[in-house]
């Protein structure tokens, strides 16, 4: 693997956290995205 393509799944990594609901992964950074899985009433 060349270093580029290691930083890029490192840095997918971090900005990618499983959802305790439904575990599904998504995107950290994406306010939307955050919001759908955080909030009270957000995935199921």
């Amino acid at each position: 693997m060349s270093a580029i393509h290691l930083l890029t799944v490192c840095w997918f990594e971090i900005l990618s956290a499983t959802c305790s609901r439904c575990g599904l992964k998504y995107n950290k950074k994406d306010p939307v995205d955050r919001d759908y899985h955080e909030k009270p009433k957000g995935c199921r």
